[in-house]
């Protein structure tokens, strides 16, 4: 490595790679090749441009830069299986690189050991959510706040993991049908997926499929197809009809009593409730709306009886493109039958005008409900579903 560091530095070379003789910029390097273009690099920094270490920025143009991120990147990359890169296909990849975000990257992923860390400490009081800010607010750079409990619609916080302990090598699957999914966790039609595995109930299925889902019901958990049901597996059970999903992780246990498991098995954990179907809350959907009719026909009934207005006019009548316009001068309430009313001499309650009052113009009548009716339809206890039907 100092033969080759001074042949470079002799030489004027700018680049680690060519001073190694790697000329071929679109072939990949070996292992070997990677660690000595790393390490060469390293000493000429610090040997040809010692100034620019700790400050120096990334340039694709650089060669002796993009000889040591290419180097470093393909080491680390043999480190997880990833592809290598040439050094031309290197070059093209770094000079697309926005710093920020792998600077971003390391600051998250810091946070995410040190949130880990409390969890395998079982500090689980002290977990906090941590929000990064492109623009802090009191130059607070970091926002820490208690964590929200588990939502019930998310994919995965949300799904429900139970632990079944069960003698895998004598339970059989139909056991594990009847004696759990159905009767524990109330399935009605299970879809049951574990690796290789799989078993289907319900309309859909084929006759070859109902055939062979049938026969898998004599065999026993680790005797079952795709590797089977052993110590270890996850199960994940779902039920389209009720929009249902639970992971259940086996534990394979022998020896247990009748008295730790009188039915074979121990399941442990929150056993969720499947929601409620549809057509259940169709049906009670059904009352509230004939609720709602009853009292619509309530309120056109209550409007049949409002009191009648008979109306004595002196006003002219009008007509402006077709319509009749009535000035309204005298009105009264009066209840009754109507051809009664037309016999009826109504006398005038207006009082007469004093000296300097002046005619106004009567604002328009409309009858008014006796009371307000208000009707309430709670569906799934949701604002939306209130309805409010007013007097005015």
């Amino acid at each position: 490595m100092q033969a080759a560091l001074e042949a470079a530095i002799a030489k004027g070379h700018g680049s680690a790679s060519r001073a190694l003789g790697l000329n071929n910029a679109s072939q990949k390097w070996t292992p070997s090749q990677n660690a000595a273009v790393l390490l060469l690099a390293i000493a000429m920094y610090h040997d040809m441009r010692k100034e620019e270490v700790g400050s120096a920025s990334f340039d694709k143009d650089d060669d002796l830069a993009v000889d040591f991120v290419t180097a470093a990147s393909n080491l680390r990359s043999s480190c997880y299986g990833i592809p290598e890169q040439s050094l031309f296909d290197a070059k093209g990849m770094a000079g697309n690189i926005i710093h920020a975000i792998a600077t971003t990257n390391a600051i998250i992923s810091g946070l995410i050991v040190i949130e880990a860390l409390k969890i395998l400490a079982g500090c689980h009081d002290v977990v906090r959510n941590t929000f990064l800010n492109e623009f802090p607010p009191s130059k607070r750079l970091l926002l820490v706040q208690n964590p929200e409990p588990p939502s019930k619609t998310c994919m995965v916080c949300g799904k429900v993991t139970l632990s079944l302990k069960i003698n895998t090598e004598t339970a059989t699957l139909s056991s594990l049908l009847s004696g759990v999914i159905k009767k524990r966790l109330a399935v009605n039609t299970p879809n049951l997926l574990c690796g290789g595995f799989l078993y289907e109930e319900g309309e859909g299925l084929e006759d070859d499929e109902v055939e062979a889902y049938t026969a898998m019901l004599s065999r026993t958990l680790a005797s079952l197809p795709g590797g089977g049901l052993r110590h270890g597996s996850i199960l994940t059970v779902q039920d389209q009809s009720q929009h249902f999903g639970v992971d259940v992780i086996i534990v394979h246990t022998e020896g247990l009593n009748e008295e730790e498991a009188p039915e074979g098995f121990v399941l442990e954990g929150d056993v969720p409730t499947a929601p409620p179907q549809e057509q259940e809350q169709d049906q009670h959907r059904q009352p509230q709306a004939q609720v709602v009719a009853a009292a619509v026909a309530a309120i056109a009934m209550m409007a049949t009886t409002t009191p009648t207005k008979t109306r004595q006019t002196t006003a002219e009548v009008k007509e402006e493109d077709g319509v009749l316009i009535l000035d309204e001068d005298e009105e009264e309430e009066v209840q009754g039958d109507p051809a009664a009313l037309a016999a009826t001499e109504v006398p005038s309650r207006k009082r007469e005008l004093g000296e300097g009052e002046e005619v106004t113009q009567p604002q328009a009548k409309r009858p008014r409900l006796n009371a307000a009716v208000a009707i309430v339809e709670a569906v799934d206890g949701e604002d939306d579903d209130v309805i409010l039907i007013d007097d005015d």
